[in-house]
């Protein structure tokens, strides 16, 4: 598993460049039309992220602790929210080296709690966003305000998942592929199919 030396995150957040930029709070994610749904019974790989991460934290081991302890340390920082949502971009996008799920689990598509990915130490695209999406509850942000957004990458003609934050009306993308965090609606190569969190899913046309 890689270290991450946080005495160089917040020189590094003034480094790198985050795209946080204004937008309509009413737009819909990517520009794509979207309709919501409450039921989310039928995910059950997501339901199952859910129950194990709810179990890694009465279990509460080593793996948790360490990750926990990280990211209170990212908290005492003294950032901006925003700071904070690139910190924890940065933070597991350096943590999980990338690998697909029959190298790393003997099967073709698995989804991990965070716990999970990072005793491994590696994990795939949905990985990262569910880690992600676990370390902003951790500070304090709202899960409704977050969403694992399963899409396709028009450049690769592939399958890809992400995590996206809406911040003051601005979604904000958190990607494994991107060490910047940028507003929805500056990527024009995503094409949402669906997102959901633990309260909602919503399909995107």
């Amino acid at each position: 598993m890689l270290k991450v030396d946080f005495k160089l995150v917040k020189c590094a957040l003034l480094a790198v460049s985050i795209s946080f930029l204004a937008s309509n709070a009413n737009a819909d994610m990517f520009g794509h039309g979207e309709a919501k749904y409450d039921d989310i019974h039928d995910f059950k790989k997501w339901k199952e992220v859910v129950k194990k991460a709810e179990m890694d934290e009465i279990v509460n081991g080593p793996i948790t602790q360490k990750w926990h302890a990280d990211i209170a340390k990212i908290g005492a920082m003294g950032l901006t929210r925003e700071q904070k949502i690139a910190a924890v971009n940065d933070y597991m996008n350096k943590s999980i080296i990338y690998a697909e799920d029959i190298d790393v689990w003997g099967v073709t598509d698995y989804w991990t709690s965070p716990t999970e990915v990072l005793a491994k130490g590696y994990g795939d695209c949905e990985d990262y966003a569910i880690a992600k999406y676990y370390s902003l509850k951790q500070l304090g942000f709202n899960d409704e305000d977050m969403r694992i957004v399963v899409l396709k990458d028009t450049r690769k003609n592939e399958l890809h998942a992400i995590l996206v934050i809406n911040e003051n009306g601005t979604n904000y993308v958190l990607d494994n592929q991107n060490p910047n965090v940028m507003a929805d609606s500056q990527i024009a190569y995503y094409q949402p199919i669906y997102s959901i969190n633990e309260h909602n899913w919503w399909k995107h046309s």
